[in-house]
């Protein structure tokens, strides 16, 4: 997942200015990310490549030194898509990220740090050894909340523990900051656009 500071270079204008733009899509369904570039590259001349650079991450490792998980981490228990609820009722397996929240049935550790990358902004990697697919279920106060109306999923709890709290108590896994690759785009080049 791609962070604000895997983008480098450019002039100020790129963090201020804001544009409107009408574009239709080609063909239902299609890719639209594939378009944008083309619009960017179309209109606003950008011009950029790909390096790795050295910056600061965090590594997802275990908090234990005998690696047992936490209380709100386990082995998924979903079977073909679904999680056992008694005899007569299974619900289906799934993540449901939000504010302060990830609960997540069958899913590997690489959503998690994906997810984290994305709440902490910074590249998370993980070092757990952590093989398959767990159930997780995450609580945590956020240090913001995003503006407008939330998700489906239950306003956080004040008294909950901040992120770093929550995933060494309830996962049994912490955060270590270190530094390793990550790979950014530098921008080359960029003009506004002229007006049509």
């Amino acid at each position: 997942m791609r962070q604000e500071s895997d983008l480098i270079g450019g002039p100020s204008w790129i963090d201020t200015d804001r544009f409107d733009i009408v574009a239709k899509v080609e063909r239902p369904g299609s890719a639209v990310w594939p378009m944008v570039r083309t619009l960017l590259v179309d209109r606003f001349k950008l011009v950029t490549h790909q390096a790795t650079r050295e910056s600061p991450i965090y590594a997802l490792i275990a908090a234990r030194s005998d690696g047992r998980l936490g209380p709100k981490l386990h082995p998924s228990t979903c079977v073909a898509g679904r999680k056992p609820q008694g005899i007569a009722k299974q619900a289906p397996c799934g993540f449901r990220p939000g504010p302060g929240v990830f609960v997540g049935d069958d899913v590997p550790i690489s959503i998690l740090t994906a997810f984290m990358s994305s709440t902490l902004r910074r590249h998370v990697v993980d070092r757990t050894g952590l093989v398959g697919h767990f159930d997780i279920d995450l609580h945590w106060l956020p240090d913001n909340l995003p503006p407008g109306p939330q998700s489906d999923t239950a306003a956080p709890d004040p008294g909950a523990p901040s992120l770093f709290t929550a995933v060494q108590e309830q996962l049994g896994l912490k955060f270590e900051s270190t530094k390793g690759p990550v790979d950014v785009i530098i921008i080359d080049s960029v003009e506004r656009p002229s007006e049509d």
